[in-house]
């Protein structure tokens, strides 16, 4: 059976090359966990858009929700032989609202898409892609809370860590605006997080429901934002806490080699915090870390994983994830799994 998918598209022609074969590489690694083999990936132009094909067994429903996570996913239909198409699947809504993601702007946001993908790179390298719901997701590096906000639209608990005091305001300010606009019900609690009787952390979380059944059955999510140092995660947050772990690494100019021993400091903290990121991961859980290569070497960020205990993975989908963002950054990612 022959399947197309409709990309989303991008104003920017450039980059929608780009993510059509970064999608490419995500559809890849997302059939083969969904185990429909034998299949073939390829990219056509059509009408003006971007769409990738692959042919497949028929799949089960089990397998179409995995295809429904590709973050690019507009419209998935089978190709019939006359050429005409029958839609199968559209994008599926977020949990708490499609919008959520994308409407706080900023200077150095990362594109929510792609952040989708990201967080999928990490889900399908886990042992725990075939759980549809409740899933334990970090985003080291939050910012103001796009990775935390795509978790929750999958109905996974959230929690991020930032050391800037400014994004964890906003984005606790966003996220309550966002809830009360929505009446979505629940509750926010602050609360000093200490080590050895002395306060290490601040943390911000809320404690909300789906839903007026989940509600009354009090089953509750919960999105957290820890102003803290994520290089430090022992003091805070307990072992194998999380199942899923994504992490935008900076890609300013100011880390590279030369810029007041930018990459050295650098260097220092993020294999640092690769062992604390770690320790706070479920054995079989996944870390996925995107980077741009102008500034860091995927061959150097690959051997700090490897020396904090990460399984690196490679071969296959994995070698097709770097792609052109803009001048100055050109991105990939690195996946690493705790055995």
């Amino acid at each position: 059976m022959e399947y197309v998918i409709m990309l989303w598209p991008h104003a920017n022609s450039r980059y929608q090359q780009a993510s059509a074969h970064l999608a490419q590489s995500e559809l890849e690694l997302i059939l083969e966990k969904a185990g429909s083999k034998p299949f073939l990936v390829s990219r056509e132009r059509q009408g003006g858009l971007e769409w990738l094909r692959f042919e497949s067994q028929a799949l089960d429903p089990a397998q179409l929700e995995m295809v429904g996570d590709l973050s690019l996913l507009y419209l998935l239909a089978e190709r019939r032989p006359d050429g005409s198409l029958m839609p199968v699947m559209a994008r599926a809504g977020g949990a708490l609202g499609d919008d959520l993601a994308g409407v706080l702007k900023y200077k150095g946001k990362t594109n929510e898409l792609f952040t989708q993908m990201l967080i999928n790179a990490a889900l399908y390298s886990s042992d725990f892609y075939r759980n549809r719901e409740r899933l334990s997701f970090c985003d080291p590096l939050c910012g103001r809370g796009t990775g935390l906000y795509q978790a929750a639209n999958r109905r996974w608990d959230a929690l991020g860590v930032d050391m800037d005091k400014n994004d964890i305001n906003e984005a606790q300010q966003y996220f309550k605006r966002y809830l009360e606009y929505h009446k979505i019900k629940h509750q926010f609690a602050q609360r000093s997080l200490t080590f050895q009787g002395k306060q290490c952390a601040t943390e911000k979380s809320f404690e909300y429901y789906l839903s007026a059944a989940d509600a009354k059955q009090k089953k509750s999510a919960r999105l957290s934002m820890i102003l803290a140092d994520s290089s430090q995660m022992e003091r805070y947050l307990k072992p194998e806490r999380f199942h899923i772990m994504a992490a935008d690494l900076p890609y300013g100019v100011q880390h590279a080699p030369g810029q007041r021993g930018g990459m050295a400091s650098f260097e220092q903290m993020l294999k640092g915090a690769l062992k604390q990121w770690l320790k706070v991961l479920k054995p079989g859980g996944a870390l996925a870390l995107a980077f741009n290569t102008y500034t860091l070497r995927r061959a150097a960020l690959s051997e700090w994983m490897a020396q904090a205990g990460f399984e690196v993975m490679t071969g296959g989908a994995y070698e097709g994830f770097e792609h052109w963002v803009e001048q100055a950054v050109n991105r990939d990612v690195l996946v690493g799994k705790r055995p």
